[in-house]
């Protein structure tokens, strides 16, 4: 019995709660086919039980089987899922189902005066039958508490004491066979006693006989053997299929997956690494991403120090594109083109558009009076300028879908809708989605914020002017999103203030 235990994977809880036991349904079939198979066992392989009346045979394997079944779920009721549950459950299965062989054996030896040779028929047949009953019973039991505690996202803790997952399979799969044998070989020696004491006319045809007999216990020790093996191979796809999920979800950037570790075994060891693991990788993703951010804002921050513009600036607009793509998403044209993914690409991206103000003249930049026609066609390079610059990054480091939107943004934020625009005079939808929202959200910041040249407009009346320019300035689809949404902007406006009390505005002041 104890040879059987570690073939099981200890996927038992540690902290006390309560694990139910096999469901009894399942069981009691178990052990009503497990009576049947007795049946026709004992009257085939002992000539003892084969002198019995067929009722008496078969009213004593079903009394002694049922008996069985309700004393082994009498001991295990109340049983805790601790640490060496599947264990005790193994050996008290083997243990209960020898001692109804050993109940219906002594019966016959005192009431029938049968040999012992007989009993040891019996218990050898019951326990090689068992076997599977206990092994396939272990198994679904496992299967349940990993299920159990997957669900609740716990983990166990293992001390390397495991039997190997092919040390399991491979002692599970020997041991089968070897109490298929040990009952087929005492089959064969039976008929082979009966087939001595028969004519050679008789003996031929009573061979077709024990050719059937052997056939038929093989095909229900292979069943039984399939059986166990495919709940043992379902139990260790679903952990396996677990642990795909999880590392599929990181490769797609999830690093807030975890695979618990509900067995003891390789497989959990390899979910506690596998965790460890995606720790590390969250960690390093997280420091990139943190210093991406900062190195983004400096950039645009100085960028906007340049300008009559603040760093407050940049955080409205990043929220208010933000705003205007998952609004936009709720469309079904945009619902592919606007993920969470190129959501988060492009909040991120924003705060670069006017990166290449960084090339133009201060004279020019810094004027506190309109611009004239040359001075404007200068102030307008800023934009091929940006993306020159980003695109320069890429060629040296590699594309990447961040500094994508981040080019398209800067060079063609200042596109229009109907092609009047620059630097290009892109019109209609060859404007980058990228470029079409920040479009909006670029010139509705222009207006509620004060410059040198002009007093902020009210949301009203920045709202009028945008909704003005539906189909000519902005895209007819953006400006619905932003009329759907106009609260939300003023909430951003009213929160990113231009003033000294806000760190964000760290440079030029109105």
């Amino acid at each position: 019995m104890n040879s059987v235990t570690p073939l099981l994977s200890e996927a038992s809880p540690q902290n006390g709660s309560h694990g139910s036991v096999a469901p009894t349904r399942n069981l009691a079939i178990h052990y009503a086919i497990a009576a049947v198979l007795m049946v026709f066992y004992g009257t085939e392989v002992c000539p003892f039980i084969d002198s019995l009346p067929v009722i008496e045979v078969v009213i004593g394997f079903a009394v002694v089987m049922g008996l069985a079944f309700f004393v082994r779920n009498w001991i295990v009721a109340g049983w805790q899922a601790d640490r060496g549950y599947l264990g005790r459950l193994v050996r008290v299965d083997f243990t209960v189902l020898a001692g109804a062989a050993a109940i219906l054996g002594g019966y016959n030896m005192i009431v029938h005066q049968f040999p012992l040779g007989s009993g040891l028929k019996i218990l050898f047949g019951i326990t090689g039958i068992g076997f599977f009953i206990v092994i396939d019973t272990a198994i679904g039991e496992a299967t349940r508490i990993m299920q159990r505690r997957d669900a609740r996202g716990e983990s166990i803790e293992t001390d390397h004491s495991f039997v190997p997952l092919v040390g399991r399979f491979v002692g599970m799969i020997t041991l089968g066979v070897i109490a298929m044998a040990v009952i087929l070989v005492m089959l064969i020696y039976k008929d082979f006693e009966w087939l001595q004491q028969l004519t050679d006319e008789s003996r031929t045809r009573a061979s077709l006989t024990v050719l059937v007999e052997v056939a038929l216990v093989t095909f229900v020790f292979l069943a039984y053997l399939v059986k166990v093996m495919a709940n043992y191979g379902r139990q260790l796809n679903w952990l396996l299929q677990r642990e795909r999920n999880v590392l599929a979800a990181v490769g797609e950037g999830q690093f807030d997956a975890r695979i618990p570790a509900i067995s003891h075994d390789e497989l959990g060891e390899i979910a506690r690494l596998t965790n460890r693991m995606i720790e590390q990788l969250d960690a390093q993703n997280r420091e990139i991403r943190s210093t991406q951010e900062v190195t983004i804002l400096s950039l645009a921050s100085l960028a906007e120090t340049r300008d009559n513009e603040t760093g407050a600036h940049i955080v409205r607009t990043q929220h208010y594109v933000r705003l205007l793509a998952l609004e936009l998403r709720r469309l079904p044209a945009y619902a592919d083109q606007l993920s969470d993914e190129i959501v988060d690409l492009l909040f991120q991206s924003a705060p670069l558009h006017d990166v290449g103000k960084v090339g133009i003249p201060d004279s020019i930049l810094l004027k506190p009076g309109k611009l004239n026609e040359h001075e404007f066609e200068i102030m307008k390079t800023h934009a091929q300028l940006g993306a020159e610059a980003l695109r320069a990054g890429e060629r040296q480091y590699g594309s990447s879908g961040f500094l994508a939107y981040a080019c398209e943004i800067a060079q063609w934020h200042h596109e229009k809708w109907d092609g009047s625009g620059y630097p290009d005079g892109l019109a209609g939808s060859d404007i980058p989605l990228s470029a079409r929202l920040m479009a909006l959200a670029d010139v509705y910041d222009a207006l509620r914020s004060k410059r040198i040249y002009k007093e902020a407009f009210s949301h009203a009346k920045s709202r009028d002017i945008i909704v003005d320019g539906r189909g000519s300035h902005f895209d007819p689809d953006v400006v619905d999103a932003f009329v759907a949404v106009e609260d939300e902007f003023v909430r951003i406006a009213e929160t990113y203030l231009d003033n000294d009390e806000n760190p964000l505005c760290t440079g030029a002041t109105a």
